[in-house]
């Protein structure tokens, strides 16, 4: 057990000490909630700014992927929203495209 005094004589116990900074650490936002919150965002965003939520949904695939890996759910799940939102942006993107080339050759 370690233990540390300062100048006013009093014991701190080192691993007590190393305990408390690593709880402060899971208060923190989790690399999983950020890809939630960007697949989330990709929604929003697909029915206004369609470029943006393109780089938003890659962007939660990676952050998905990366803390799927270290066992976060909350990756999984902006994972799974990441990628709904991509495929449902192709293929407006196509449809779009399709419809305003059929408009303009007739």
């Amino acid at each position: 057990m370690k233990k540390i005094r300062d100048e006013n004589m009093v014991d701190y116990d080192l691993n007590k000490v190393e305990k408390d900074k690593t709880s402060t650490s899971e208060n923190l936002i989790s690399l999983g909630q950020i890809s939630l919150m960007l697949g989330l965002l990709s929604f929003l965003l697909m029915f206004f700014i369609g470029i943006v939520s393109i780089f938003t949904a890659i962007f939660a695939i990676i952050l998905g992927y990366i803390s799927k890996k270290q066992g976060d759910n909350y990756g999984l799940a902006g994972m799974i929203l990441g990628i709904i939102a991509l495929v449902l942006i192709i293929i407006s993107i196509i449809l779009t495209a399709y419809l305003y080339v059929s408009w303009m050759t007739n």
